[in-house]
């Protein structure tokens, strides 16, 4: 069912999409920005996601990333010391929820970037594997140890456990990519999504259509044009995991906090970095901002 329709140079999409991008919205005259909701599960999808060449100029030109790692000192802190990192504390708790070690975990870090979670994983004892499609950061993340992989290679049970964090609502074949994903789990293997919080998509979508939207960045996040083409609720979430076989889990408090049971897990001389590390065990399951599941594989 369609919420929400018009075109990419019209209204505030139009407005939004001449500010933001370096060029000229009427380019994407050929297909409209339309706003389709599923009345089963409540997922808010862009009808129109893209042509190969179209993602290739939006990843590639139009979303300009001069970032490296190694400007990154928040990139550079965490690989330095995994132990004390949110993904080390992550890895650590899957490894306790699991009963085993990371010495004895397969994981994926699926849409790795510049591979930090997956270096922090390889750190850690993983075996760590990543796939990206920037040839440069698989290239930079395969000279620091991790193993690439290419799309036709997945699919095969060989993951404890799968990252995906911020990158599904980025597919625009949302379904096949999860199959794939969840056919890579072991059995009892997790599949750990983090998304934006999109519960408030159809509402966006009202007020774009009765016109009170301001077309901001903020205000236009969940149902991003051309990037946030899954815009994700808890529920949809939810149904994902039923319709691929798996069942959502949540580790147990006394297990959110496995980490500690490492020695120099927690920076006792930065309060400030030691308050977040408690508090996050809690607080990522309740953030109004973002959804954080693990779905489960049957054993």
């Amino acid at each position: 069912m369609t919420i929400f329709r018009c075109g990419f140079d019209e209204g505030k999409i139009g407005e939004f999409m001449a500010t933001y991008y370096p060029v000229n919205p009427e380019l994407l005259g050929a297909a409209p920005y339309e706003l389709m909701q599923c009345a089963a599960c409540s997922l808010v999808y862009q009808r129109f996601a893209g042509c190969d060449r179209l993602l290739l100029e939006l990843y590639g030109q139009w979303i300009v990333d001069h970032s490296r790692p190694e400007e990154d000192a928040a990139y550079e802190a965490d690989v330095s010391d995994p132990l004390r990192s949110r993904d080390g504390h992550e890895i650590l708790v899957a490894a306790d929820f699991l009963r085993t070690s990371p010495e004895r975990m397969t994981v994926l870090d699926f849409g790795m970037g510049w591979g930090l979670w997956a270096r922090i994983a390889l750190q850690l004892g993983c075996r760590s594997y990543g796939y990206e499609l920037s040839e440069k950061r698989v290239a930079f993340a395969k000279s620091h140890g991790v193993e690439p992989l290419r799309a036709e290679e997945l699919g095969a049970p060989m993951f404890d456990f799968i990252n995906a964090e911020q990158v599904m609502e980025h597919l625009r074949d949302l379904r096949d990519t999860a199959e794939v994903l969840a056919r890579s789990l072991r059995p009892r293997g997790i599949l750990k999504v983090s998304v934006p919080n999109a519960e408030r998509a159809p509402a966006i979508a009202a007020e774009l259509k009765a016109g009170r939207s301001k077309g901001t960045l903020e205000q236009l996040m969940p149902v991003h044009p051309l990037e946030h083409v899954n815009s994700f609720s808890r529920r949809s979430l939810e149904v994902l995991s039923e319709e691929l076989g798996l069942h959502v889990v949540r580790p147990g408090l006394t297990q959110r906090y496995a980490f500690l049971k490492r020695r120099a897990s927690i920076a006792l001389s930065n309060p400030r970095r030691t308050f977040k590390e408690l508090v996050r065990p809690v607080y990522q399951y309740h953030n109004r901002r973002n959804i954080y599941l693990w779905m489960q594989k049957d054993g």
